[in-house]
């Protein structure tokens, strides 16, 4: 009687699998894989965290790096993103990655000038025209010491009011809770990534590329509710992403308003936790008006000026609802269409990220059933709400 060998299918095959039943997202990291019962009942932790490291190659254009042992006509796995210092994959599918994004064709060039109108209690009709002084504007501010004192004050109190996780539990937009809203942008959020690095290497985009990035933008928009005025251009995309992803205006006719400032922050997620980089923050009518109101009375009592301790922060006043436009004691400038104004939102935004981040003293950014350290944007979503 022949005995029946139990033979353990290729890796590959299972993860196929697992992203066909939904266990897993089309595009993974090796920390997803080790968090699939399946799997890490199947492999072992060395051998889910090195295959794909070692028998994958970088998606053209992107300069992720190649594994050691890859068959370069036909890998295994495409390397197609970061999340921190982890590298996100995705499986090969006759030379295409499986999760590249395809809901645009050539002609949408021309055609995607506006979307459609939709039911949202906050939708704004808004230009795309800058208002900077360029003279004026180089790289992003950094909080100085005064900043920062005035930030940590502004963190306590809105801890004693509400800890931070109960306020981001407490987040809601388009009838979605934080952690819902993010499964449901991971798509876009990935595709900014794709296209910002390009950009960031100096990679032309083909016409595919373009018309993706129009289609893109205009399903970032149409999520939050901002239409534009004026047609949405791939060169428009390209210059917005440029100044964000470099941190600095290379394009000062790049666009910037409720809408393009969401276009900035989705196309630098991925440079959260990346040293010395700055994941772009939005800074919309909502987020603007909690911290600069925040701040108001902290440096009046301070007998400090917003223009001198956070300079380029100031309102934004796109829209209104809830308790919009707030009184507020000493003058704060407009940073509306100003990327002054998106750099230095972004600066203090990252700066209460670090403080939240610092020891014991706050509690951990809530993500599902797990406590992880605070990010930009979980920060942005509580200022989001505390800004209506």
């Amino acid at each position: 009687m022949k005995k029946e060998l139990n033979v353990t299918p290729p890796l590959h095959e299972m993860i196929a699998a697992a992203v066909l039943a939904e266990r897993l997202p089309a595009k993974w990291t090796t920390a997803d894989l080790m968090a699939d019962e399946t799997l890490a009942g199947l492999y072992t932790k060395h051998n889910l965290r090195s295959q794909p490291a070692n028998r994958s190659l970088s998606w053209p254009g992107l300069g992720l790096g190649n594994g050691n042992n890859t068959d370069r006509a036909r890998p295994r796995y495409w390397r197609v993103g970061m999340q921190g210092r982890a590298y996100v994959y995705s499986l090969r599918d006759d030379g295409v990655p499986a999760a590249l994004p395809d809901d645009a064709t050539i002609e949408e060039i021309e055609e995607i000038e506006e979307i459609e109108e939709i039911e949202e209690i906050e939708e704004i009709d808004e230009s795309d025209r800058t208002v900077e002084d360029t003279s004026v504007v180089g790289v992003a501010y950094v909080p100085g010491e005064k900043a920062n004192a005035a930030l940590r004050l502004l963190v306590r109190q809105m801890q004693e009011e509400m800890p931070w996780d109960e306020r981001l539990t407490n987040y809601i937009w388009n009838d979605r809770t934080f952690e819902e809203t993010e499964r449901q942008l991971a798509d876009l959020h990935w595709q900014g990534s794709v296209l910002a690095r390009f950009v960031e290497r100096g990679v032309e985009w083909n016409l595919q590329d373009k018309a993706r990035a129009v289609a893109w933008a205009n399903r970032i928009f149409e999520w939050g509710g901002t239409r534009q005025k004026s047609p949405v251009t791939w060169e428009k995309v390209r210059h917005t992403l440029a100044n964000a992803v470099l941190n600095r205006v290379e394009h000062p006719d790049a666009p910037m308003n409720s809408g393009y400032t969401k276009v900035a922050s989705f196309a630098t997620l991925w440079l959260e936790g990346v040293a010395g980089r700055r994941p772009q923050a939005i800074n919309d009518s909502r987020v603007a008006t909690a911290l600069t109101w925040r701040l108001d009375s902290i440096l009046q009592v301070n007998d400090w000026s917003p223009v001198e301790v956070f300079p380029g922060l100031g309102t934004v006043e796109a829209a209104r609802g809830g308790t919009r436009p707030r009184k507020m004691s000493l003058s704060w400038p407009s940073a509306y269409q100003k990327w002054s104004g998106q750099f230095a939102a972004t600066a203090v935004v990252l700066a209460i990220r670090d403080i939240l981040n610092e020891g014991d003293d706050f509690p951990p950014m809530p993500s599902g059933d797990d406590r992880l350290p605070w990010t930009a944007r979980g920060v942005e979503a509580v200022l989001f709400m505390d800004g209506y």
